[in-house]
């Protein structure tokens, strides 16, 4: 079987810490009543810390406009703080 998968890359203009923090902290009372409100009451779930791991995998239903299936996304974010070899800033990969 063929599953379906995507890649997308992005440049973000905030600090690594900050970016991180906004990934990380996906399960707040904010993001949960957003989701309400524009999803109904499909599915959304963080589990982090998944086996010992800096990761989160994250369950999300969004609604689709008519004629088109809702859909159940799941991202698994990975994360690990490094050292540029050049500039010696931290980063997050």
């Amino acid at each position: 079987d063929v599953i379906p998968h995507g890649l997308c890359t992005t440049t973000v203009d905030t600090s690594a810490k900050n970016l991180l923090a906004y990934i990380a902290l996906i399960d707040t009372n904010e993001r949960q009543r957003n989701h309400i409100n524009n999803n109904g009451p499909l599915p959304r779930k963080a589990h982090y810390n998944v086996m010992g791991t800096r990761s989160c995998i994250y369950h999300i239903g969004t609604k689709f406009p008519a004629g088109i299936d809702n859909r159940i996304f799941q991202v698994w974010t990975v994360w690990d703080k490094r050292k540029d070899v050049l500039t010696g800033n931290d980063l997050y990969v």
